[in-house]
């Protein structure tokens, strides 16, 4: 009995941790949204950060184990309290948990295996003229996804804090960041896409952030969809 105790614990110590993992992910990323508001030059200057993060053989390990750990484990939980009530709370974190690698599905395509499978090197550019100008359904799909990925995590940020006896002090703080944070994000995305697409209309522009090795070839991009 204490031995399922004890792999309890340990797996859901696993969970929280690469569930961390993953909402240090997202918080990154909504950040470097956030420079939109700055400029996409800005956008770009933070990329560099978050490709020496995430895109080194270390930063792409952790991320990858993580997401996957993460998405099992949930699983995994579902299964083991497929006899038991769930609260409202925990139905609508784990229904997003589980729709985000879908979601992400179409970006990791375009960015991750582009760049590993045909050495394309999208930026901020690149991918906010695929958002707002050749596909906004896409954007659609992109704000989508951190929207959901971040409720979600927020959500069991939540309720692994909540029994902390700090955390009566923690909550104003924690919800103005929980709001103020996607919300500079959305507005960062919107300012540098509204620039991107003021830029598109400039030929030299086109010329120099359109080509082949930054966004691909339509054989490759058609690849990488099929």
């Amino acid at each position: 009995m204490s031995g399922v105790v004890t792999n309890r614990l340990w797996l859901r110590k696993l969970r929280l941790v690469t569930g961390l993992t993953l909402l240090y992910y997202v918080t990154t990323h909504l950040l470097n949204h956030s420079l939109g508001n700055i400029s996409i030059s800005a956008m770009e200057a933070g990329m560099v950060v978050q490709k020496w993060i995430w895109q080194g053989i270390v930063g792409t390990a952790v991320l990858y184990t993580a997401l996957a750990t993460h998405y099992l484990l949930g699983l995994y939980a579902f299964y083991q309290r497929r006899h038991f009530g769930w609260t409202v709370t925990e139905i609508v974190q784990l229904a997003l948990g589980l729709s985000i690698p879908f979601l992400l599905m179409n970006h990791l395509f375009a960015t991750r295996i582009s760049l590993v499978v045909y050495g394309t090197q999208k930026g901020y550019a690149q991918e906010l003229y695929s958002f707002w100008v050749s596909a906004p359904h896409l954007g659609v799909l992109q704000v989508s996804v951190l929207i959901v990925a971040w409720i979600h995590g927020c959500i069991g940020l939540h309720q692994w804090l909540r029994l902390k006896p700090m955390f009566a002090r923690w909550v104003p703080y924690l919800l103005c960041a929980a709001v103020l944070l996607p919300v500079l994000a959305l507005l960062g995305f919107f300012q540098g896409g509204r620039t991107l697409v003021d830029l598109a209309q400039d030929p030299v522009w086109r010329a120099a952030n359109l080509n082949p090795e930054q966004i691909g070839t339509p054989a490759e991009n058609h690849q990488l969809l099929v």
